[in-house]
């Protein structure tokens, strides 16, 4: 085995090895591996057009993701799409594997947040992969649904000779 280190910033496609040994009376042999791709290069980052910072959602509304990654060689044909409900601090996955199309329409029905986010990772074609994320700039709202109310009193049918009534919620 023999371990070799590659430049950081090395992209290049149909790369071979060509390994020859030769013994002490000059006699050699050659094996060439099959082509594959040498990629130590991250893809380039989404930009996320859509959602945008302060736009409000109910939550049975279907949500428009929207971004846009420039042309590269090597970038895989799905991303992954999360969300976050607390400004970033946790994510929740979308979807793994959706077409890296720019386009993926979400309802987030279980959200009821006004600090939601949105995140688009592409990953490339290389083992390891190489991926870039990109977070969307600023938050918006998915409200959740009415309020629950609930008048405990005045009770059905109050009488009163008073000016004033107290209601309890």
């Amino acid at each position: 085995t023999y371990d070799w280190n590659v430049s950081s910033d090395l992209d290049l496609s149909n790369v071979s090895i060509k390994i020859t040994a030769t013994d002490g009376a000059g006699n050699s042999n050659s094996s060439t591996s099959s082509q594959f791709i040498l990629d130590t290069v991250n893809p380039t980052e989404p930009v996320i057009s859509n959602p945008q910072d302060g736009q409000f959602y109910n939550n049975t509304e279907t949500i428009q993701i929207n971004w846009t990654i420039s042309t590269d060689t090597h970038i895989a044909t799905n991303v992954t799409i999360e969300y976050s409900d607390n400004n970033g601090s946790n994510w929740t996955l979308i979807n793994d594997s959706t077409a890296n199309d720019g386009n993926y329409n979400w309802i987030g029905t279980s959200i009821n947040s006004n600090q939601v986010k949105v995140r688009v990772t592409s990953f490339d074609n290389a083992t390891p992969t190489n991926s870039n994320t990109s977070t969307m700039v600023g938050i918006f709202t998915i409200d959740g649904g009415a309020p629950s109310v609930e008048l405990i009193s005045p009770i059905d049918n109050l009488n009163t000779s008073n000016n004033s009534i107290d209601f309890v919620f």
